[in-house]
């Protein structure tokens, strides 16, 4: 009966499937994060799950990541998807390493990937990644369906390519190539292994919640549209969900945080088969990290807390004269603290200072320190008179401008986020002052700018 079941599935597999747009080596349900959006990942990819969704976004974990996921495609214990994956952050110009190690199938049919992934900041907020995959498809026959099985047993290499942009704190865009070099599967009646090409935008309309929009491009296979959504409620918790075209399916999940460990979970369901459960899960063991949730209560510092944040340079926003709306765009500021500050300014008067506004209920230590470089109460005296130093300005300069100097992106992060929350560098000493800035760094920097204007 067994050898029965496993029979009629590598024919649905290698008969049935391919007839509507399949072969080997296609998309799986890689991570549960993801799936749990409906696959719409490659615009907001920004931890280990970015190997399969987008390289490019593997730049923006900051510290060694392991993980894993599984799952039972629709309920099935003969067909199963299987994935290990490592990624580790250097902290130079070449940016970050991933590994990984991705297992489809069963005894009769197996594909196997392992993947080697890059990724790097291009140019100033845009991030490159790209894969190097080498494929192997695995058929042991049997007796009973030989006959059906042409391909024979395979391997070869090929590439992805993906790209990130950043425009700003809230919108961000991603596209991603899979499968470029287009290889051919198997040696007899060899087929082209399928190429796919994605393209999605993310959007972040209020704290904690991130919405995103994929389109989706198979050769010689109409567009896929895909939809998904990530709420963090709290910060060990966040729900998610999401919408795909063809076939129509709609997925949910969830996830939870404890220290330094993420547990995920994924619910694919299928108009015709059974329902997939995916899951996953990963640890950040370095500094900082991705998901910008997490808050390591055992350091003082802050984490970093992903590269649009890190480069947020747009208009502060007045406390005072600010409406409902523009209020809630700021981080962790929902519709009911952000009508609190109203009442409380228009009970109490104009706040007089940016600090003032822990005085409302809801707005702790914390979450001012996350927010409080985006603020400003309108007063000129408020403001900080930056200076502008000669050969190379430390406050003007981004990311792309340090790592060319040849300064570490890691410090470069830390310095454009001091400045930030500072107001500006007022003076090269200061420099000693960032924490996790190094020593060489610094150096190299002095040596860059001639004087202080």
């Amino acid at each position: 009966m067994k050898n029965i079941i496993k029979i009629v599935i590598i024919l649905f597999i290698i008969i049935n499937i391919p007839q509507s747009g399949y072969t080997a080596f296609s998309e799986k349900f890689n991570g549960a994060r993801p799936m749990a959006m409906g696959g719409s990942f490659a615009p907001m990819a920004d931890d280990i799950n970015a190997i399969y969704y987008n390289p490019a976004g593997l730049i923006s974990i900051t510290g060694l990541s392991v993980g894993g996921s599984f799952l039972q495609y629709y309920n099935m214990s003969e067909l199963q998807n299987f994935t290990v994956s490592l990624a580790y952050p250097t902290d130079t110009a070449f940016g970050a390493f991933g590994a990984s190690y991705h297992s489809y199938g069963y005894s009769l049919y197996t594909e196997t990937e392992m993947v080697f992934t890059h990724s790097l900041i291009l140019l100033r907020n845009i991030k490159f990644g790209y894969n190097l995959k080498y494929l192997t498809l695995s058929l042991n026959p049997d007796p009973a369906i030989t006959p059906v099985i042409e391909y024979g047993s395979d391997s070869f290499m090929t590439v992805d390519v993906g790209v990130q942009a950043d425009f700003d704190r809230n919108f961000s865009a991603g596209a991603y190539a899979m499968n470029v070099t287009s290889p051919m599967i198997g040696k007899n009646n060899a087929e082209e292994s399928d190429q796919k090409f994605t393209f999605g935008v993310a959007y972040k309309p209020a704290g904690g919640l991130t919405t995103t929009l994929s389109f989706d491009k198979a050769i010689e296979d109409d567009y896929q549209i895909r939809a998904g959504a990530e709420m963090w409620v709290y910060r060990m918790l966040a729900l998610r969900g999401g919408i795909q075209s063809r076939p129509f399916n709609f997925t949910f999940g969830a996830g939870l945080n404890y220290n330094v460990v993420y547990i995920d979970y994924a619910l694919v369901h299928n108009s015709l088969l059974d329902q997939s459960h995916i899951f996953s899960i990963s640890m950040m063991l370095g500094k900082g990290l991705t998901r910008d949730i997490f808050i390591d209560k055992k350091k003082k510092e802050k984490p970093i807390t992903g590269v649009t944040e890190v480069y947020y340079t747009g208009p502060k926003i007045n406390i005072n004269t600010a409406t409902l709306d523009e209020l809630t765009e700021l981080p962790r500021i929902g519709p009911k603290t952000a009508q609190r500050i109203i009442e409380d300014r228009n009970a109490k008067g104009p706040f007089k200072s940016i600090q003032d506004l822990t005085r409302v209920k809801g707005i702790g230590p914390k979450t001012f320190d996350k927010m409080k470089h985006m603020l400003t109460v309108g007063k000129d005296e408020d403001v900080k008179e930056i200076p502008r130093f000669k050969g190379f300005d430390l406050n003007t300069a981004q990311m792309k401008d340090f790592v060319d100097k040849g300064v570490s992106p890691l410090s470069a992060i830390k310095i454009i986020k001091y400045r930030e929350e500072k107001g500006g560098i007022t003076g090269l000493d200061e420099l000693n002052k960032i924490e996790g800035v190094k020593a060489e760094d610094i150096e190299k920097i002095r040596k860059l700018v001639e004087e202080v204007k």
